[in-house]
């Protein structure tokens, strides 16, 4: 094998080997992003079911910016969606 094409296959080799481990390490990270998020999303709603939905005096403030921030989670269905404009003293319809 010719010297010129020995080091053509040697660049292509660590170039395929640091685009698979960088490919690698970015879906390692919006995995984790995504398991994050969705934590998130059930500790908030879990808060504005227990809290939110006949709230104390003090915490109407808290509880509608906590229904506020579940709408922006990708998570949020319907019934969260209905859940959260309740709280936030929007009509459901």
């Amino acid at each position: 094998m010719e010297k010129r094409t020995r080091l053509w296959l040697a660049v292509s080799v660590v170039a395929l080997a640091s685009l698979g481990a960088w490919v690698w390490h970015i879906r390692t990270q919006w995995q984790e992003a995504n398991q994050h998020r969705g934590e998130m999303y059930q500790r908030t709603l879990e808060t504005v079911r227990s809290v939110c939905v006949n709230p104390k005096p003090g915490v109407e403030s808290y509880c509608r910016d906590q229904a506020l921030l579940l709408l922006e989670f990708p998570e949020c269905d319907p019934e969260c969606v209905a859940l959260a404009r309740k709280v936030r003293g929007e009509p459901t319809r």
